[in-house]
């Protein structure tokens, strides 16, 4: 069980870069008003629903009753609100009753629903913003639903209630964290830049590391904020903030630069950019490959960026060759998206045929302690315990009683001791056979020892 918990904690910054990838990814032909090559657009379009969780599209909700946009907003608005105050509610309640692990699970679970819902839920807040005027006296409509009229007053309604989501989530969410991690930012920032000064990059971050763990077990609150820190650096403990900036610009945020425009990508473009750049600049996580493995996942980004660009370029020039209707542009594009995911497959592989093979070492193990315990049971022999925390296999002190000591090479005061020894791990609870001869000796055949 250790085991797939460790391999849990290790693959969970693997988790929350994939998800992020698939979140931005998967939004970006609607933001960009782009229809991609077809094979790239059936497999995000499938994920994208998944990730950003895309339950009503799934549902045949228009054949029981008659829906538009503004419904949409208040269900995917409404349920995270209630389901986050319920888990505060439960939050402070173990905390009052002292049950401090249970209450860091609740809140560890509040901050996965915030970082799962956060970049779909902002998307449709601030495409209740978004209308698209028609020439001549139509007027204006919402682009994601052309039956909502912008001038009507219904819709004034519902651009007031989303002004008050966006303090609630695209704004909210991001200061949450930063409040929170502000709080324990002593806790959780040890003073890694000295300890780095005086004992180097590498154990300068081990030791910070070492002391922020200590801070953990003295103050198990601390662990609550987990999902937000423990895969930085303690220098960077608050990067997580600036990673939801960045899932934020370029998901629900691409929505104010001029849908469908070409000015549209090029900013994103550069925003991509910077990202990677303060992203393999500062190195934040605490394993070098996991920030290999987030700069892959942003140049993965950057090439549907790339490839949204020539789209749109190509459809402002009118040129017969199509990029959309090329299969080798699609393939393309599918394969670079396909690097990070195949990556994270064969690291997830192959970290659980390392789990099995200790595992079945561990059993063989124990396995072969057992069978030695009972052989040195069946030769008349039994474990003893000596100070100094030795146990050793000797025979039954009963069929000695009342010999000479020089006879019971177990006796007290003895000088002809052989036996095997097992020294007892104090620490883990684990036995290590080793062997112990103090003294080299010809053992008479009466006593049944082997010499």
């Amino acid at each position: 069980m250790d085991k797939f918990l460790e391999f849990y904690v290790q693959a969970r910054p693997y988790g929350k870069i994939m998800l992020s990838y698939f979140q931005v990814v998967g939004a970006l032909s609607f933001n960009f008003d782009i229809n991609f090559p077809p094979l790239f657009t059936m497999l995000m379009s499938f994920v994208s629903s998944i990730v950003n969780l895309e339950f009503l599209n799934m549902m045949p909700v228009g054949c029981v009753m008659t829906t538009n946009y503004h419904h949409t907003l208040l269900v995917y608005t409404a349920i995270p609100f209630v389901a986050g105050v319920a888990m505060i509610v439960a939050y402070k309640m173990l905390r009052r009753k002292g049950r401090i692990t249970a209450s860091n699970t609740i809140f560890g679970w509040l901050l996965f629903m915030m970082f799962l819902i956060l970049p779909s839920v902002s998307t449709k807040i601030l495409n209740t913003f978004a209308c698209r005027d028609f020439d001549g006296s139509y007027g204006s409509f919402l682009k994601v639903d052309y039956s909502i009229d912008c001038a009507s007053a219904e819709h004034k309604m519902y651009e007031l209630y989303a002004q008050v989501c966006v303090i609630i989530y695209p704004l909210g969410i991001p200061l949450f964290y930063v409040w929170l991690l502000h709080r324990a930012r002593k806790k959780l920032d040890p003073g890694q830049k000295h300890m780095e000064g005086r004992y180097g990059m590498e154990k300068g971050m081990k030791r910070a590391i070492e002391e922020r763990e200590r801070f953990e077990e003295e103050q198990l609150e601390i662990r609550s904020l987990a999902f937000l820190y423990d895969s930085y650096e303690p220098k960077y403990y608050w990067f997580e903030v600036v990673e939801t900036l960045r899932k934020l610009m370029l998901s629900g945020g691409l929505v104010l630069l001029d849908p469908g425009s070409l000015s549209q990508v090029i900013i994103s473009i550069f925003i991509c950019l910077a990202s990677i750049r303060i992203f393999s600049g500062c190195e934040p996580y605490i394993e070098y490959k996991v920030d290999v493995f987030m700069e892959m996942s942003q140049w993965q980004i950057f090439f549907v960026m790339f490839a949204a660009l020539l789209i749109r370029v190509d459809e402002m020039i009118g040129d017969d060759t199509n990029l959309k209707k090329k299969k080798i542009f699609d393939v393309i594009l599918l394969g670079t998206q396909c690097l990070a995911p195949a990556v994270l497959v064969l690291m997830i592989l192959l970290k659980g045929k390392d789990i099995i093979k200790k595992l079945a070492s561990r059993v063989k193990s124990g396995s072969r302690m057992g069978d030695e315990s009972e052989g040195a049971e069946e030769s008349g022999m039994q474990l003893t315990e000596f100070k100094g925390g030795v146990v050793v296999f000797g025979q039954r002190p009963s069929e000695f009683e009342g010999e000479n000591p020089m006879a019971n090479p177990l006796a007290k005061g003895s000088t002809k001791k052989t036996s095997r020894a097992m020294k007892v791990d104090s620490k883990n609870g684990l036995l290590a056979v080793a062997k112990k001869t103090s003294q080299a000796m010809k053992v008479d055949s009466k006593n049944g020892l082997i010499e």
